[in-house]
């Protein structure tokens, strides 16, 4: 009892001086009650809570309309369907790259996103044509419904701008409706862009020649030239003769439409895949055709030889003719400078005035001397006065009297 005692009373004593230490402390920690005189100090509060606005991506009115017109752009240019805008997999990756952003709805991409896009790539194309002269180029063809569409673009300072386009499945082909439709786009030209057309270039069919007659009974101020491209393309299919191609087209069209010999001609090494010629959609198609069958001739024999009872008789024997072979090489040297003056004349900054230099190096190129006939016919066909005016006024210094008069006598003028 009397420790029991003893150890309390010590307890007691320890509790007593701890007490005394913290009111000691909260003592010294208690601020002074200011004085009358002192001035107030404004208390200073101090948030430990973070700001909510750091772990969020806001997206104005502004930027969504923004976000939208760019979408809207690149369905129109990839020529996506717009049903793709609300595609769960679309509207994903569009959350994944901007929470809180919702795509725009299919009817408005094809509704009022369709003509805020319209209006203004219309203004781009008045403020680069406004008070300029122009090319208009027209030409004819027919889309995936075989629906014959023409269209006309406007070339202004090397660059194209889409003009108007019509519908002309019901309208007869003639040279008297191409020319209203060349009329109707000049005045388009005119009325909506403040851009004056003063020269005309289309293809070299019969009913365009037709049209530029017209156009220019009509108008004697206008410049009316055909293509150069197209009468290059229609060259070479002058100087391809019909037999070379025949065999050459049934071997490409045999390996093409076999799945089992286009497989093995897959894995020879160093073989492309056999093309055919599209004489209107695609210009020096009979030479990549040609080309790609003396690429291939090595390995369309070496598949003849490993399966001979695989292949079709008479399709063996045109592969292993060596005249076959030869004389597709020699159509492909022959075609090779038209080829390469094509690719210059094709592209947009390629001035009308080196075209009388392109003709006459072609009819005096080797290689082509046996269709000198040919070329020189084409030539007549595709250059007029002011081709030769053009390289006169550009080029008055570098050609000779001989030069110019040689020109003019190649295409009567």
């Amino acid at each position: 009892m009397t420790s029991h005692h003893s150890l309390c009373a010590k307890l007691h004593n320890q509790a007593t001086d701890s007490d005394t230490v913290a009111s000691t402390s909260i003592t010294q920690k208690r601020p002074r009650s200011p004085s009358p005189n002192s001035s107030p100090q404004k208390k200073r509060i101090v948030s430990s809570q973070s700001d909510i606005s750091s772990h969020i991506i806001k997206t104005s009115g502004t930027a969504k309309s923004t976000l939208d017109i760019e979408i809207a752009k690149m369905f129109f240019a990839c020529n996506i369907p717009f049903s793709v805008t609300e595609h769960s997999q679309f509207c994903r990756v569009i959350q994944l790259l901007r929470p809180g952003y919702t795509p725009p709805t299919c009817k408005a991409i094809g509704g009022i996103l369709l003509d805020n896009v319209h209006d203004q790539l219309t203004q781009d194309i008045r403020d680069s044509v406004c008070g300029k002269t122009a090319t208009l180029a027209q030409d004819g063809w027919f889309n995936i419904h075989n629906e014959l569409i023409v269209a006309s673009c406007l070339q202004v300072d090397n660059k194209l701008f889409l003009l108007d386009s019509y519908d002309t499945s019901s309208m007869i082909k003639s040279g008297e409706n191409c020319k209203t439709l060349a009329q109707k786009s000049i005045k388009i030209a005119k009325d909506k862009f403040d851009c004056v057309a003063t020269r005309v270039v289309t293809d070299n069919a019969r009913n365009m020649d037709k049209r530029r007659d017209a156009l220019k009974e009509d108008d004697s101020s206008l410049v009316i030239y055909g293509c150069s491209v197209h009468m290059l393309n229609l060259l070479g299919q002058d100087i391809t003769p019909s037999f070379v191609m025949k065999h050459v087209m049934e071997i490409q069209k045999y390996f093409r439409n076999h799945h089992k010999l286009n497989t093995w001609l897959t894995e020879c090494p160093d073989t492309v895949k056999p093309q055919l010629p599209t004489e209107t959609t695609r210009w020096k198609s009979q030479l990549t055709c040609i080309n790609t069958f003396i690429k291939n001739r090595s390995s369309y024999m070496n598949i003849v030889h490993e399966h001979e009872d695989d292949f079709d008789k008479q399709i063996a024997r045109k592969i292993q003719d060596i005249s076959t072979y030869g004389n597709a090489r020699d159509l492909a040297t022959q075609l090779c400078p038209i080829a390469v003056e094509l690719d210059k004349t094709q592209s947009d900054s390629h001035p009308i005035a080196d075209l009388c230099h392109m003709w006459l190096t072609l009819q005096q190129d080797p290689l082509l001397e046996t269709h000198c006939d040919v070329v020189k016919k084409r030539c007549k066909q595709a250059l007029t006065i002011e081709h030769l005016v053009a390289y006169n006024s550009i080029h008055a210094t570098s050609v000779s009297t001989s030069h110019r008069s040689r020109w003019r006598m190649s295409v009567n003028i």
